[in-house]
C-alpha cells in the first residue's frame, strides 16, 4: 500500500473514533451526591417520627377535634349550612381535613433572626442562623413536632421567620431527590452535610444546602405574583447562599425590592467578630479554638457558655474533680457535664430551675453577663439586667450591646476580654 493511502486511512480512523467519542453520552466525574438522600428523606415527617408516635399523634388530633366537634355542628345547623348531610357524613368529611396526612407533611426550620444573614452567607456560615426550633407543615395547616396544631403560626413563633405552608407543587420538588441531585451536580457538588427548609420573607420558601466548600439555596416557591419577592432569583435553580442575600440587598438599595425594606436592612447588618480580644484571650491560655479556628460568629449554647467561662477562668483542672453531673438534663458522661457541675459549685449559675440547665439552648446576652457577675463574686442583683450593669460598669457600650441579640464567641471574648482588663475578672 502506498503511504499516501496509509496516511488517509490513518485519518479517516482518527476521526471515526472522534465521532464515536462523540456520540458517547459524556459521564460526569461524580454521579451522585454523597449525603443528599438522607437529609431529603429526614425533611419527611413520617420518615423521623416512629409509627408509634404518629398514632399517638394522630389520637391527640381526633381527641381535640371530638371536643370541638359538637360546637361546630350546632354551629353549622343553624346557619343552615349542612346541604342535607347527615351528621356522620359531615363529621367524616371534617375528620378528613383536619386530620394529619403525615405523607405529605415536612420539617420546617426556623431562623434564629434575619439580622446578619448577609455577613453569615458570605463568612459561608449561614447555618448557624438555624434555630432549634422546627415544625412540620402540609397544605394550610401547621403542627408542632409533638403533633399539637398551630392555630396561629405568627402568633405561635412570633418574632422568628418560619411561616409557610408547603404545597403540592413544593412537595412535588421536595421529594424529587434525583432532580435536586442533577442540580447539585450540574455545580459540581458531590457531598452534603446539611439541608433544610425555611421560609424568608414571609412567604418565600428556601432549600438550604450545606455543601462540600459552599453554602446554597435554592427558592421553592415565591407566592406574591408572578415575578415575587425577589424576582432575580429563579425557582428550582441553585445559587450561593450570599447571592441570594446581596440580590436582596442590592434589590432595596436599586428601590425595586417589593417588601418591607427594613427586612433588607437587617439582612445587610455586620456583626463585630471581636477578634483582637479573643486573640489575646487565646494567646493567654484562656481561649481555645475549635475546627474552624476561633468560630468568632458561632452562637453559643448555654452549655458552652459555662465551658468557655471556666476556661477562661483558668479553672478547667478543676472539673476532673466533678465526675457526677448535678443537673437532670446533662447526663455525667456528657461533655458539659464537668463544666456545669463546677459552675454550679462556684455559683455561676443555678440553671433554668433546681433540676435542669436547659444545656443546648442558646445562651443570651443577659445570661452571660449574669454568669460573668456571679464568677466575679457578685450576686445581689437581677439577673435580667446582667447586660446593663456590663454597660454601666464600662465593660461594654449600650452600642456593643445592641448587636449580642444574637449572642456568639466573639460577644463571649468581648466581655471577658473587658472584664479582665477592667479588674472584674
Amino acid at each position: 500500500m502506498k503511504a499516501g493511502n496509509k496516511s488517509i486511512i490513518s485519518l479517516i480512523s482518527a476521526c471515526m473514533v472522534i465521532i464515536c467519542m462523540l456520540a458517547v453520552p459524556q459521564v460526569k466525574a461524580n454521579d451522585s451526591v454523597d449525603g443528599l438522600s438522607t437529609n431529603i428523606e429526614n425533611l419527611q415527617i413520617r420518615n423521623v417520627k416512629t409509627n408509634s408516635e404518629l398514632d399517638d399523634i394522630t389520637l391527640a388530633r381526633k381527641n381535640a377535634f371530638d371536643a370541638y366537634w359538637p360546637y361546630w355542628l350546632e354551629t353549622t345547623k343553624e346557619m343552615g349550612r349542612t346541604y342535607g348531610q347527615s351528621d356522620d357524613e359531615l363529621y367524616r368529611e371534617q375528620w378528613g381535613y383536619v386530620k394529619p396526612d403525615f405523607d405529605n407533611g415536612f420539617l420546617i426550620s426556623c431562623l434564629r433572626t434575619v439580622k446578619y444573614l448577609l455577613q453569615y452567607a458570605q463568612a459561608e456560615q449561614l447555618g448557624y442562623l438555624f434555630s432549634n426550633t422546627e415544625y412540620w407543615s402540609v397544605g394550610s395547616s401547621n403542627f408542632t413536632l409533638e403533633g399539637d396544631y398551630i392555630e396561629n403560626i405568627n402568633e405561635y413563633f412570633s418574632d422568628v421567620v418560619c411561616k409557610v405552608a408547603i404545597d403540592d407543587e413544593e412537595k412535588e420538588f421536595v421529594t424529587d431527590i434525583s432532580k435536586i441531585e442533577d442540580i447539585l451536580l450540574d455545580a459540581d457538588v458531590s457531598s452534603v452535610t446539611e439541608v433544610k427548609l425555611f421560609s424568608l420573607l414571609d412567604l418565600v420558601l428556601f432549600m438550604y444546602i450545606k455543601g462540600d466548600a459552599e453554602e446554597y439555596m435554592i427558592k421553592v416557591s415565591d407566592h406574591v405574583g408572578q415575578s415575587g419577592y425577589i424576582p432575580n432569583i429563579e425557582r428550582f435553580k441553585l445559587y450561593p447562599a450570599k447571592t441570594v442575600f446581596n440580590d436582596i440587598v442590592k434589590l432595596a438599595e436599586d428601590d425595586q425590592f417589593s417588601y418591607n425594606k427594613s427586612v433588607s436592612k437587617n439582612i445587610a447588618l455586620q456583626k463585630p467578630a471581636y477578634e483582637t480580644e479573643a486573640q489575646q484571650l487565646q494567646q493567654q491560655g484562656l481561649l481555645q479554638g475549635n475546627e474552624n479556628g476561633l468560630d468568632l460568629l458561632k452562637p453559643l449554647t448555654r452549655a458552652e457558655a459555662v465551658t468557655l467561662l471556666i476556661r477562661a477562668m483558668g479553672l478547667e483542672d478543676q472539673t476532673a474533680n466533678y465526675t457526677v453531673s448535678q443537673f437532670a438534663d446533662i447526663a455525667s458522661d456528657n461533655w458539659a457535664s464537668p463544666y456545669a457541675a463546677l459552675a454550679k459549685e462556684k455559683g455561676i449559675t443555678n440553671g433554668v430551675s433546681d433540676t435542669e440547665f436547659a444545656p443546648d439552648d442558646p445562651v443570651t446576652a443577659d445570661q452571660f453577663a449574669t454568669f460573668t457577675l456571679r464568677a466575679a463574686g457578685e450576686s445581689d442583683f437581677d439577673y435580667t439586667q446582667g447586660i446593663q450593669i456590663l454597660i454601666d460598669r464600662g465593660i461594654i457600650t449600650e452600642e456593643e450591646s445592641e448587636t449580642m441579640d444574637l449572642f456568639t464567641r466573639g460577644d463571649m471574648a468581648k466581655i471577658i476580654y473587658e472584664a479582665r482588663e477592667k479588674g472584674l475578672l
